[in-house]
């Protein structure tokens, strides 16, 4: 595979969240107006970025129990 497919895989996967956060505010704010739904997309954004810092942790501590062995 090329170093322009491989680019452009992880752009494609980088760029993705980007489409579906629009919906999921539209939807979020939709559902339940004003402040209410601001504090429901803030919540939503917040648990994903606890889960993208549980997976990076998780990839740390795999990646250096792979450099120990």
């Amino acid at each position: 595979m090329s170093e322009k497919h491989k680019l452009d895989r992880v752009m494609f996967i980088g760029y993705t969240p980007d489409v579906f956060v629009a919906l999921a505010a539209g939807w979020l704010l939709d559902r339940s107006p004003g402040v209410p739904g601001h504090q429901h997309f803030f919540l939503f954004l917040s648990a994903f970025a606890v889960i993208g810092l549980l997976a990076s942790l998780l990839f740390r501590i795999t990646l250096l129990r792979v450099s120990k062995t």
